[in-house]
């Protein structure tokens, strides 16, 4: 059966590498003998409105050219989110490609998507929206909050440093609690993690016993309280020797509510600032299949 497959690419991703990138990984698959429809986004939103008429029969699969907020938008806009769902990472994290060991040059995705290996992952929601990375409220999210505030032309991973400097100067900790599914309560956190995948921010690691495969949420409270605190747990992060102890706490669960004492915490969703207060996250019953090695 001849293979057919969309490319929904962000050309402004990883300082406009997207522009670039894409048509080289279109040219990759022609080669191959595929069909191949490129699609350019011009604006948020942009993405998910393309991939909103797309039904299974329609592709081979879909791929997302840019970050991890690029894929986010796609597979929010499909409306089956069986579709076979790959990656060309060219944004500013990119964990989902970390996550899957994709290869980050076109040609060599192109011999991935040609293989055709799909892995089945379940999909989170918070309010109705998909993600397949994590959902958090407090530290973190005030710094995207910030990046979504003062955001202008393209990201990089040196633009998050002044909002980092911001939240650390200004420094409002949140006193936050969770609620899993099954009915146990946790409290005293001042970030909440809800995840799917081990790696964040592409530069550091969760504790271990995390897997996109294992159709779980995790959910990681941090209880660090100080600048040097949180300082050192990105330490133990960064060199995978994050752990569970008296300021990290790790529990899995198909759904759980956050929320925060005075209910006006921020809170991100796959890199993109999602809102303030509390925040119910669950399990969508369909799962997708994403293109892997």
């Amino acid at each position: 059966m001849d293979q057919r497959f969309l490319l929904i690419a962000n050309p402004i991703a990883g300082g406009g590498r997207g522009k670039t990138a894409a048509p080289r990984l279109r040219d990759a698959l022609v080669a191959r003998g595929c069909e191949v429809e490129l699609y350019f986004t011009a604006k948020a939103s942009d993405g998910a409105t393309r991939a909103r008429s797309v039904a299974p029969e329609d592709y081979t699969g879909v791929i997302a050219v840019g970050g991890d907020g690029t894929l986010n938008e796609v597979l929010n806009g499909l409306p089956d989110p069986s579709v076979r769902l790959g990656i060309l990472a060219v944004g500013t994290a990119n964990v989902m490609a970390m996550e899957l060991d994709l290869p980050r040059d076109p040609v060599e995705l192109a011999k991935v998507l040609v293989a055709g290996r799909t892995q089945e992952a379940a999909v989170g929601l918070v309010d109705e929206r998909r993600f397949l990375l994590f959902v958090s409220s407090g530290i973190d999210a005030s710094v995207v909050q910030r990046v979504d505030e003062v955001r202008t032309g393209t990201q990089g991973k040196l633009k998050y440093i002044p909002s980092m400097l911001h939240v650390g100067r200004e420094w409002k900790l949140p006193e936050l609690r969770f609620t899993t599914i099954e009915g146990a309560t946790h409290e005293g956190f001042t970030t909440v993690v809800v995840t799917r995948v081990r790696g964040y921010a592409g530069v550091m690691k969760f504790p271990r016993g995390i897997h996109l495969g294992d159709g779980k949420l995790h959910v990681i409270g941090f209880r660090q309280r100080s600048r040097l605190q949180y300082l050192f747990a990105f330490a133990r992060g960064i060199f995978h020797r994050l752990r569970e102890d008296r300021d990290v706490f790790h529990v899995s669960t198909s759904g759980v509510h956050v929320e925060s004492t005075d209910d006006d915490a921020p809170w991100q969703v796959d890199g993109e600032f999602g809102g303030r207060g509390s925040v119910d996250v669950r399990l969508d019953p369909d799962t997708t299949r994403l293109f892997v090695p």
